[in-house]
């Protein structure tokens, strides 16, 4: 439930580049990404500042982009 409600709540164009979300628990959520990387998100509070997050780094060449903490956001 938590899954569908954040990814429902994506701004359409972070949500156009996910192919699959993955859930180990509610506080645990990632998405797949068409280019096949792969988005930590965490738990559903703070989405906008998470999609923010996203933007800011996904520019970066990377595999794995870590947003679930939206203040210090990481990659590699």
């Amino acid at each position: 439930t938590a899954a569908l409600g954040v990814v429902a709540g994506l701004p359409p164009d972070l949500r156009a580049s996910v192919v699959a979300v993955e859930a180990q628990s509610p506080v645990d959520l990632s998405f797949r990404l068409k280019n096949g990387a792969t988005v930590v998100w965490g738990d559903s509070t703070r989405a906008d500042d998470k999609a923010v997050a996203w933007r800011a780094i996904i520019t970066r060449r990377g595999t794995l982009y870590n947003v679930s903490s939206p203040d210090y956001p990481s990659y590699r």
